[in-house]
């Protein structure tokens, strides 16, 4: 099975490390052995192990350096030690090297399943707890990212809509002014009248003070003023 646990028990004893192969086998979990620290660490290169469990006093690599140099090989893999020395100095020691829990020989069947089966249970908890604090990130960073765009867009938006009540108001004003030269159109016949109306209108929406129309003369092929408002500039 892929998601299967594995698992490797060290001990220079091989009928402990039978006995623990075939008690945790009976739990579902792929369980390998080895009698030396150094043939362990050797699997451990080759093999991805989720637990180790290994005797305290071997000949060689004891159980206190097995375990820091497989931590240095894996980070993650779970430690468990089997020792016959439980003493307050051995616990230290175990806590210093990173043991997650050490068994106390001769060990008791039910409680070699429970401290594996709750020391993997802790490890899965926190490294779920790792992974969700990653996808917190990773979501904060997105609605950041999505924040920081809708921001950006409402801001064009904004100038967009001031440019476009600019115009409007422009438009508004240039309709006005030939609304009113039209209706001066319909009621004025005379034409100085009529362009000095047109002038009169240009001048209050265009807020200019001095303004005049010019036409062409055909006869004499020149332009002639008719009509002019405000104080021409001297």
């Amino acid at each position: 099975m892929d998601n299967q646990i594995r698992i490797l028990v060290v001990d220079d004893e091989p009928k402990i490390c039978h006995l623990i192969e075939e008690l945790l086998k009976l739990e579902g979990y792929q369980i390998d052995v080895s009698f030396s620290g150094i043939e362990a660490l050797q699997m451990i290169k080759r093999y991805n192990y989720q637990m180790l469990l290994t005797d305290l006093k071997m000949p060689g690599i004891d159980g206190l350096e097995l375990i820091q140099k497989a931590r240095e090989l894996n980070p993650e893999i779970r430690t468990i030690m089997i020792t016959g020395y439980s003493t307050v100095e051995t616990a230290v020691q175990s806590l210093r090297h990173g043991v997650d829990d050490y068994i106390k020989k001769p060990f008791n069947i039910l409680e070699l399943r429970k401290v594996v089966k709750q020391t993997l249970y802790t490890h899965q908890v926190a490294m779920e707890n790792i992974q969700l604090l990653k996808d917190l990130k990773k979501a904060n960073l997105e609605l950041n990212i999505h924040k920081h765009g809708l921001t950006e867009k409402v801001q064009i938006t904004g100038e967009e809509l001031t440019v476009a009540n600019k115009e409007l108001v422009q438009r508004i004003n240039e309709l006005a002014t030939i609304n009113e030269i039209s209706k001066g159109i319909t009621s004025i016949l005379d034409m100085d009248k009529l362009l000095s109306l047109c002038l009169k209108e240009i001048n209050g929406k265009l807020k200019v003070e001095h303004s005049s129309i010019m036409l062409i003369d055909e006869k004499r092929n020149e332009l002639v003023v008719k009509a002019s408002q405000g104080k021409s500039r001297p």
